[in-house]
């Protein structure tokens, strides 16, 4: 067994002794006197990696037998309250740092490009990767779903959401084309080849999975020692060919820095996550709703996109904000 635990703040840690308290509460939790690693979770700047806190509490707790080893993990920057870095450059300043033993990063067939840089580093460096949202695959009925429930409720629905939804009529034809073309049986087909991608890199040395059943595990397990073939690879092309507006590229942070009304798009798009991929409803709209910000709906509507505009993948932002917002806003 390999122990992890994280510590997160905002912008920096208090106190070397709040660290220290932190900790020990995090063990009482556990019910362990030791931690294999422990990280400063969701870094959303290359400052709090050198949080002088956090380093003479772990250096100290490292004396004690307490903490064995450092790491850190990061979903991207936070333009919007504070820097412009980028995904990759917050973990390669972590990889180049010396003290940090172990990344937790997002890795999947989509963000390639962006997450690739830091395994790369943390090969050169010796670092260990732990892998996250390595399945970006979500279900493309979703937004039928959707809609079916809104005619239900007999809403009425602006012009703007209307698009937003014709867009995504339009996808689910292409998915049918998508299906048919790749031969695929169902949707799990494309998530094992996901999940291919990532086990047949071996810079990526551990995925994190979520388990709800038994069957979960067996189909996990499953895959070990599998890696991608010819097909799989056709087929996660052909997905980013009919679905590559709505899958957002985890860590690029291109949109919030040309975005005027400063969203916070990156966290609203991984609550968003937690809502339809992962199913945490409550945990993603207890998340969205502290975000204390302008809602997309109040000012993307009227907005010249400005966010899609910067964007070099294609991704309709402002369609996945309004499909947020209206996942996870508990009023509506």
């Amino acid at each position: 067994l390999f122990i992890n635990s994280k510590l997160y703040t905002e912008k920096e840690f208090t106190s070397k002794q709040d660290v220290i308290d932190r900790t020990n509460r995090s063990l009482e939790r556990l019910q362990t006197d030791y931690l294999d690693c422990m990280m400063i979770h969701s870094a959303e700047n290359s400052a709090i990696l050198k949080d002088e806190n956090f380093h003479s509490a772990m250096e100290q707790l490292k004396k004690e037998g307490k903490v064995r080893h450092l790491g850190v993990s990061c979903h991207g920057g936070n333009w919007a309250y504070d820097t412009e870095e980028s995904l990759d450059k917050i973990l390669l300043e972590a990889a180049n740092d010396g003290r940090f033993d172990v990344i937790l990063l997002a890795y999947n067939f989509i963000n390639a490009e962006i997450a690739e840089k830091v395994l790369n580093a943390c090969e050169q460096k010796n670092v260990a990767t732990m892998i996250m949202k390595s399945n970006p695959v979500q279900i493309y009925g979703l937004m039928n779903e959707r809609v079916a429930k809104l005619n239900e409720e007999g809403k009425e629905v602006d012009a703007y959401t209307q698009a937003f939804y014709d867009k995504y009529k339009i996808m689910n034809d292409n998915a049918l084309e998508f299906f048919e073309e790749y031969q695929i049986k169902g949707e799990s087909e494309i998530m094992e080849a996901a999940s291919k991608y990532v086990l047949s890199n071996t810079k990526a040395h551990t995925t994190i999975w979520d388990f709800k059943n038994f069957d979960d595990v067996n189909n996990m397990l499953s895959l070990s020692g599998e890696k991608l073939t010819l097909k799989d690879s056709a087929t996660l092309e052909g997905y980013k060919k009919h679905f590559g507006q709505v899958s957002c590229k985890i860590g690029c942070n291109d949109c919030e820095s040309a975005c005027p009304h400063h969203l916070p798009i990156n966290k609203i798009a991984r609550y968003n996550y937690y809502f339809s991929a992962k199913k945490q409803e409550k945990r993603a709209m207890s998340k969205f709703a502290k975000l204390n910000n302008k809602k997309p709906a109040e000012v993307c509507a009227t907005c010249e996109g400005y966010c899609e505009q910067a964007c070099n993948f294609g991704v309709s932002t402002r369609s996945l904000l309004a499909s947020a917002q209206q996942n996870m806003d508990m009023i509506v």
